[in-house]
């Protein structure tokens, strides 16, 4: 998560576009996607069960160590 927002503070001010769209850096899965509750710095480890689920973490959670 901690590479993630480092990657983020870098590219922020560069996203601006022709289109219009998508100009900004939001801590939410693009529209297209099926699986609306995934987040990357932000969320839980409960899989959406109670609130929005960080994805790193869930899947970290489901792994059988």
């Amino acid at each position: 998560m901690q590479r993630i927002s480092i990657w983020k503070n870098l590219i922020q001010n560069h996203i601006s576009n022709d289109t219009g769209e998508d100009m900004s850096i939001d801590d939410k899965p693009a529209s297209w996607g099926n699986a609306p509750f995934y987040r990357l710095t932000t969320g839980n480890d409960q899989g959406g069960s109670n609130g929005n689920a960080n994805y790193f973490s869930t899947k970290a959670k489901t792994v059988s160590w």
